[in-house]
């Protein structure tokens, strides 16, 4: 590391170079989306969800889970370019690295599970899994169901709760096999920046009852957000929160009431109303409830004083909706709910065996299974990248059929799979994209994700 020279020319700034990358020297990878790319689908994506994938060894792998997956690193608007900083090619000096190009608006997370520690010969409740978001944009929400775990009923909730940064990790787990499932919430992101006057938004429509929740991206933020009976221009909310930079603090008739309430990132905020009531919730725990007729029914406002102030996955019944009188200094963005479900095994260190589960593990190692995701593979079939082969290995010969769905989850085909105990099937989609196929029979399900390259 070069922290001084004599020359009195600058210094190699380390820390810039690894937040900008290799774009502070020219090497980096840019993909158009402009005019002389008309109909592009990376125009109007948000390049967030943009990535270039990598396969090192030239092959033809459509799978998202088997490439190197980069994020897009910004967007330079002026030049209607995506940028991708710190690309590094051939890395293995093979010489065969392929690349292509897409756009997803799924998920994807790659888990990393930890052995519960064994004291005089008993597991302890000391396992752990971190999840890495590669593929999504925040807040998250997961439950982690037991499967097969001593002293649990198969069902339980062994953790559930809500994330906004890139890795989360849960914690005090038994040994034993669970089912995971991670969720991209539906909601609006909204960034407010406001100079000296109070920026504001508005959510569309009156109500009488329903819930409304966000999570806190950082702590940094200074607003006021809940209900309102008129439209104010984010100065007349009755009920709700002041959230300020750590804390927040509940509002009732327009007045901050008790001490406030330490947050950290990836806390969630939430208003129960009722056409009687209003619950103030933190983490879905109610800290304060007032009795309040709903009248002609609450609209949902915020307030956003000086500053840079960023709200996540605000949702209203578990959905997004639309805004209205929204200030010049507010920008959001919509987006969908996205599921994905992974089976998990939390080892341990006082057996060569997982409790109860053998027959997903040998070894005493935690470790991970997509459903059944090593007896259905997905080849192209020619360089168009739209046509595809499904093949499904079964332990015995039974019927199965094909089903392809694009990533809001609509049905584009429906196939029987021929064969005897390896059944196969062809299929087409209609354009570059992600795609989720799964293979069903009468007692199983296997699922894969594909992508068509652009």
């Amino acid at each position: 590391m070069i922290f001084e020279i004599a020359s009195g020319e600058t210094a190699l700034n380390i820390p810039k170079l690894r937040r900008n990358g290799f774009g502070d020297s020219g090497n980096m990878v840019e993909l158009g989306y402009g005019v002389l790319a008309k109909g592009n689908k990376f125009a109007g994506a948000d390049y967030r969800n943009v990535f270039m994938l990598i396969d090192r060894n030239a092959g033809d792998k459509t799978d998202i889970h088997e490439n190197i997956i980069i994020r897009c690193s910004r967007k330079d608007a002026s030049r209607e370019k995506l940028i991708f900083d710190n690309i590094f090619m051939d890395t293995d000096g093979s010489g065969f690295d392929t690349f292509t190009f897409a756009s997803f608006d799924g998920i994807l997370a790659r888990l990393t599970p930890h052995d519960a520690s064994c004291t005089g010969g008993k597991p302890r409740k000391d396992g752990s899994l971190d999840i890495s978001m590669v593929v999504g944009l925040p807040s998250f929400s997961y439950s982690l169901l037991a499967d097969s775990v001593e002293n649990m009923e198969k069902g339980a909730v062994a953790s559930r709760g809500n994330f906004t940064t890139k890795t989360y990790t849960v914690k005090n787990l038994l040994p034993g096999n669970y089912s995971l499932l991670i969720k991209q919430n539906a909601g609006i992101d909204i960034t407010a920046e406001s100079t000296g006057g109070v920026e504001y938004a508005h959510a569309v429509g009156r109500r009488k009852q329903g819930e409304v929740t966000w999570t806190i991206p950082s702590l940094t933020s200074d607003y006021r957000a809940g209900l309102c009976t008129t439209l104010g221009l984010g100065k007349n909310i009755l009920h709700g929160f002041d959230v300020k930079n750590a804390t927040a603090q509940v509002v009732v008739e327009g007045k901050p009431m008790g001490a406030a309430v330490t947050l950290n990132g990836g806390d969630a905020l939430g208003i129960i109303f009722t056409p009687d009531t209003v619950s103030y919730t933190v983490n879905g725990i109610v800290v304060h409830r007032a009795a309040k007729k709903a009248g002609l029914g609450w609209l949902f406002g915020m307030g956003f004083n000086k500053g840079l102030s960023t709200i996540d996955g605000l949702s209203i019944d578990g959905g997004d909706f639309a805004l209205t009188s929204v200030s010049r200094g507010v920008a959001y963005e919509t987006k969908k709910a996205v599921e994905d479900s992974m089976a998990v095994i939390i080892g341990s260190e006082c057996s060569p065996n997982v409790p109860k589960a053998q027959a997903r593990s040998a070894e005493n190692t935690s470790s991970i299974e997509r459903q059944a995701h090593s007896a259905l593979t997905v080849t192209r079939k020619d360089g168009t990248g739209m046509a595809f082969s499904a093949e499904l290995r079964l332990a015995k010969e039974t019927d199965a059929e094909l089903l392809v769905y694009d990533t809001s989850g609509r049905l584009l085909s429906r196939t029987d799979m021929a064969g005897g105990t390896i059944k196969r099937a062809d299929f087409t989609v209609p354009q570059t994209g992600v795609y989720v196929v799964k293979a069903l029979t009468l007692e199983e399900e296997f699922t894969r994700k594909i992508m068509a390259n652009y």
